[in-house]
């Protein structure tokens, strides 16, 4: 890169920049990193990291074709942008509207559960539910059948589970006294 070319892209070059160019790589600095004493332009002052003229590729990562699967469920959402405010986590896992029928609420509930338990075992995500469950704490005291409708399926599943791995395994897992 030529020092004219640096200057009409708002770039400065020292000397030390030129050397580095002849030495392999070409390093610009920011117009705005030159030191200004009395006025007067003065070599440019250190960055942390050189800012090369010519990128090879954009920083930012290209956009997935494939949308998230977590979007399948339809209990999780993303916040826009406007709603975003500090300390907010940008993913929503619990965000249900109640219909004020409780029995349908809990069927609701029981549906949600039965789709996450299907996408926390393929997409190998137990996690699921710790996200959901700090979401619904998150929200407020306020329950309505949906979450007794999918805590209900979790708590019934984990049952025959432990019953399961009992049978499979006596000694495993019990309190000894």
């Amino acid at each position: 890169m030529t020092k004219e070319r640096a200057r009409a892209n708002g770039l400065a070059m020292s000397r030390r920049t030129m050397l580095g160019g002849a030495l392999g790589t070409t390093v610009a600095i920011p117009a705005t990193a030159l030191a200004y004493q009395g006025g007067v332009a003065r070599e440019p002052i250190g960055l942390p990291s050189p800012v090369f003229a010519e990128p090879e590729a954009s920083a930012e990562p290209e956009a997935s074709a494939e949308p998230d699967p977590i979007h399948s469920l339809p209990f999780v959402r993303d916040r826009a942008p406007a709603e975003c405010r500090p300390g907010m986590p940008r993913r929503i896992f619990w965000a249900v509207e109640p219909s004020g029928d409780y029995l349908a609420d809990c069927e609701t509930g029981d549906h949600f559960a039965h789709l996450a338990m299907s996408f926390m075992v393929e997409q190998k995500f137990p996690g699921l539910l710790n996200c959901v469950v700090f979401d619904m704490m998150r929200a407020g005291p306020e329950r309505s059948g949906i979450e007794v409708g999918f805590l209900s399926v979790f708590a019934r599943h984990s049952m025959v589970g432990k019953y399961v791995s009992d049978e499979l395994s006596p000694q495993h897992g019990r309190c000894r006294s």
